[in-house]
């Protein structure tokens, strides 16, 4: 039986950095969308577009794009999928839904902090050190919601 792995949790949690190892070799390719969109950020930003509303406009469609047809990708080949994401809403459900749906086992793992200001200060450190920052009520709609939705939806997942 296919299975869809996801990694979700608090912002400046340690998803990026140690989540994947939490995952069976037989995961395959883990999708990271904050690093492609970082990549593809500094990419486009090497070509000379300096306008940071386009350079975000643009790195996010290529990230969306790559998603979906990797999903897109897996699904149609019955493959194993890993990916890391929030799930503050039920929008943010579709993806794994759609697996479910298509027969897939769902695992999860969720990277946890005690607060939503300890979430605040991880990431504050992680952008001095050059990741990516996120701000305060983007962390805490994440951190909230996140356990909102695990907590109404978790009997979608495999256990």
């Amino acid at each position: 039986m296919p299975k869809l792995f996801i990694l979700t949790g608090s912002n400046g949690a340690g998803k990026s950095t140690v989540g994947p190892i939490y995952f069976p070799q037989e995961a395959g390719m883990f999708f990271d969308g904050d690093k492609l969109y970082l990549k593809k950020r500094s990419a486009l930003w090497k070509t000379g577009l300096r306008v940071q509303k386009e350079l975000a406009k643009q790195a996010s469609e290529f990230v969306e794009q790559t998603f979906n047809d990797l999903v897109s990708n897996a699904t149609s080949q019955g493959d194993h999928f890993a990916y890391e994401g929030h799930f503050s809403n039920d929008e943010s459900w579709e993806v794994p839904l759609k697996f479910k749906t298509l027969g897939y086992e769902i695992h999860m793992v969720f990277f946890g902090v005690e607060s939503p200001e300890l979430s605040a200060d991880r990431v504050l450190i992680r952008a001095k050190e050059g990741g990516h920052f996120v701000d305060s009520l983007t962390l805490r709609t994440n951190y909230y919601g996140n356990l909102r939705q695990l907590n109404r939806r978790f009997s979608c997942l495999t256990h």
